[in-house]
């Protein structure tokens, strides 16, 4: 468990005891300096929570606003888990995304030799991830893509860091692939402090953690 986690459990323990709870005891860190009580606590907490139902769509926000939000981590987080399929397994790769809110599009510069393209003309639908880690922020976004030869979208859409790819936005191996959005999902969290602390509160009162923001929407 992280450091942070620890010392919060502590300090909900210590005040569960000075309360007179007897929830407090069974928090409390063993005087052998391990974590093994601890341990056993999140074990029995793993467990009551696989009997409460998962929440989900747990957003009061309209659509429209969590369509926008999901818009705005998209190109904020910038690379993303594209993934596709080939017909017998899914195949993911990291690629950087040009998110143009204003066009429904989110666009790749990729390499014509990529197997991507030939799956993409056989399988077009595909899902997009992106994923802020250390603040527990999450997109996913799913559609239909194409690739295409568009020569003045691709000099548009062309940015210092291609240079690692190609020598210029006029290599003639360049393609664009457009990723029409269809659905999107959300995980919004308040940040990674909030939410251990949301978890330590989880552990006493044995509810599962309301962790943020999550929702569906169609594009």
């Amino acid at each position: 468990m992280p450091r942070i986690g620890l010392l919060a459990l502590r300090h909900l323990a210590g005040r569960l005891y000075r309360q007179g709870g007897d929830a407090a005891h069974r928090l409390e860190p063993s005087r052998t300096g391990s974590n093994k009580g601890f341990t056993a606590t999140l074990s029995q907490f793993d467990r009551r929570r696989r009997t409460v139902k998962e929440r989900q769509d747990d957003n009061p926000k309209p659509p429209e606003e969590v369509r926008d939000r999901i818009w705005e981590l998209a190109e904020k987080i910038d690379i993303c888990m594209f993934t596709t399929w080939d017909g017998q397994e899914q195949q993911s790769r990291p690629l950087s995304a040009r998110v143009r809110k204003d066009e429904h599009a989110v666009y790749f510069l990729v390499d014509e030799s990529g197997e991507k393209n030939a799956q993409l003309e056989r399988f077009p639908a595909v899902s997009c991830v992106w994923a802020d880690n250390g603040n527990y922020k999450y997109v996913l976004i799913s559609g239909q893509a194409r690739v295409s030869d568009d020569r003045a979208k691709i000099a548009e859409l062309w940015t210092q860091a291609d240079l690692a790819w190609w020598e210029n936005a006029d290599d003639p191996s360049i393609r664009v692939l457009t990723v029409t959005p269809e659905r999107g999902e959300l995980w919004d969290s308040p940040g990674k402090a909030m939410a251990l602390v949301k978890m330590a509160s989880a552990i006493i009162t044995g509810d599962a953690p309301k962790m943020g923001d999550n929702a569906k929407v169609d594009f």
